[in-house]
């Protein structure tokens, strides 16, 4: 799967077209927003972030659930 081009996201994450069908990739970035708009850094928050929200949607799974969640994919894959 190659991640294309970006197709929106918010102060904190990242969205992307892939070529394969159905499929759309989340960045998690480094960052935090407060309600002004205003953001900052904060190390690592993104894959915090990302291992969270994959957590999430695998318990909600478990309870029968169904969400969009495919796979939580680690930098550099």
């Amino acid at each position: 799967m190659e991640k294309r081009e970006s197709i929106g996201g918010t102060a904190v994450t990242r969205c992307y077209a892939t070529d394969t069908e159905g499929v759309t990739l989340v960045e998690w970035l480094d960052q935090v927003a407060d309600a002004d708009g205003r953001t900052e850094t904060v190390a690592d928050k993104g894959i915090v972030a990302s291992r969270m929200t994959a957590s999430l949607f695998r318990h909600l799974e478990t309870k029968g659930i169904r969400t969009a969640f495919w796979k939580r994919f680690r930098r550099g894959n």
